[in-house]
């Protein structure tokens, strides 16, 4: 993360920060010396991994997959088959809020004067190097509550409805809910045991709608497939 510009783009950059810090206009003297505090602020060491840190540790995130056929992820993720995936339905609930991540080679430079929040969010927690591409992740972020901000958001952008309800309801990291219809199948691992699938029995048992149970099979070659 970088702060890279003229001393131009420093002085309008601090000027827009104290534009939202401060709604009622500040006297001359006033917003001059707040500029110059800022100003000096963007020549200390360490302000921007601060920044980025507060910006970050407010957001909540939901790392899922595009496939369940990918034998790392059992390994990494379900105890070496041993245990369940999940399998939702994508534009249900707040998994249609789900944005698929991007993976490159070169690592993103984040320029805190040229990059919005949402560049920077994307660049930051959107972006995995190459080595990861085997996961095919998509993540859903949960911002922050900001009523004003989501109000504002919604008025100049078409969002359907179940999106706008996730968007009113996100409040950073924590819990959500999500409607039963959103499941569409439960995959038992290759060496999931009896105990698992008589437990995962039970629980579809008690949902309100049918669940299919399906079970991940590994060839000789170590190919997985769902049955």
């Amino acid at each position: 993360m970088v702060a890279e510009g003229t001393d131009k783009e420093r002085r309008t950059f601090a000027r827009n920060q104290i534009a939202r810090r401060w709604p009622i206009r500040l006297s001359p003297a006033k917003r001059l010396l707040e500029e110059t505090k800022l100003i000096h602020m963007y020549k200390t060491p360490g302000w921007l991994e601060r920044i980025m840190h507060d910006i970050l540790g407010g957001i909540g995130l939901l790392s899922m997959s595009a496939t369940a056929e990918e034998g790392l992820l059992w390994a990494y993720y379900a105890e070496g088959h041993r245990g369940v995936c999940i399998e939702f339905e994508g534009g249900v609930g707040l998994f249609a809020a789900a944005q698929e991540v991007t993976y490159t080679d070169q690592a993103p430079v984040i320029n805190l004067l040229e990059d919005g929040r949402t560049t920077q969010i994307r660049k930051s927690m959107l972006t995995k190097a190459s080595r990861w591409a085997h996961e095919r992740e998509w993540r859903v972020l949960a911002r922050w509550r900001d009523e004003e901000r989501t109000q504002r958001f919604l008025m100049q952008h078409a969002v359907p409805p179940h999106i706008q309800a996730f968007m009113r309801a996100q409040n950073g990291p924590g819990y959500y809910s999500f409607p039963p219809e959103a499941v569409r199948s439960v995959i038992l691992g290759a060496r999931a045991d009896t105990e698992t699938a008589e437990w995962l029995q039970g629980i579809s048992g008690r949902l309100p709608q049918s669940v299919a149970i399906r079970r991940a099979q590994i060839d000789r070659a170590g190919t997985v497939t769902i049955q």
